[in-house]
């Protein structure tokens, strides 16, 4: 980059953060984590930090927070090779699953088991020559036969 343009970049000044929320992300975050709704956050931040603010404003300013860090800006570029390997091993380490050779040996053992066997329940039969008829329940006898 020319030097001319780092110059003015440097010396402009930080921008505010546009939203009021900002500096409660935090907290948000946390009651959100401790399983608080949405209402009982808002309530808190205008109880305790004298912040009235609506619910579906909480809910957007979490919404884009949890969007912008599953979409870093295109200052932060992240290969595509390493943001595959960087899921896969997110997946497997944090939550739990298995890998692939254990994954695919139960797939494997579940393609040599039998088949059920087939129900001998009778299915349902139509026959536009006859009426329908419900089931007789089990137990009783029908009497307007």
């Amino acid at each position: 980059m020319d030097d001319n343009f780092q110059d003015v970049l440097d010396s402009l000044p930080e921008k505010p953060p546009r939203s009021r929320l900002e500096p409660y992300g935090g907290l948000i975050q946390e009651l959100l984590r401790r399983g608080r709704t949405y209402r009982e956050v808002a309530r808190i931040l205008a109880d305790k930090c004298q912040l009235p603010v609506s619910i579906s404003t909480i809910h957007d300013f979490v919404r884009l927070r949890s969007r912008s860090r599953r979409n870093p800006s295109k200052g932060h570029r992240v290969s595509p090779d390493a943001r595959a390997k960087a899921k896969t091993r997110a997946s497997v380490e944090e939550l739990g699953i298995p890998p692939a050779d254990d994954v695919r040996q139960r797939i494997n053992a579940l393609k040599l088991r039998p088949a059920p066997a087939q129900s001998s329940l009778k299915q349902f039969h139509y026959d536009p020559n006859e009426p329908l008829r419900l089931p007789a329940k089990a137990g009783k006898k029908r009497t307007d036969e």
